[in-house]
């Protein structure tokens, strides 16, 4: 199931409120660029999983490229979890990322 709040603010009053169960993993994802470079870095509390991507410089990569990257650095997360979390629920702040996954098989360009 994919979800997108329709603002910055009801996706964090809604984060807040979400109680997990013990079985769940929470993955946080974020791409950004810095000083002419663009990465990618994926973050679950619970397992202190922490994966990063340098992808390359802004001249030859993105921000969307690092969005789609930190998809693989979940899965990674996610896949090498105890098998104690039966659910995965993933927070990532590009809608542009989840509904071009969404859409696939529909490309630009």
């Amino acid at each position: 199931m994919i979800r997108i709040e329709t603002d910055k603010k009801t996706a964090k009053t809604k984060h807040n409120g979400t109680s997990h169960s013990p079985s769940t993993l929470s993955i946080y994802m974020d791409g950004s660029g810095i000083d002419g470079h663009i990465g990618a870095a994926d973050v679950s509390p619970q397992v202190s999983g922490i994966m990063h991507q340098y992808l390359g410089s802004d001249e030859e990569y993105n921000i969307y490229a690092a969005e789609i990257a930190e998809f693989e650095l979940a899965a990674d997360i996610a896949l090498s979890s105890p098998t104690s979390y039966t659910k995965c629920i993933i927070y990532i702040d590009s809608q542009a990322a989840i509904l071009g996954l969404n859409t696939h098989g529909k490309q630009s360009g």
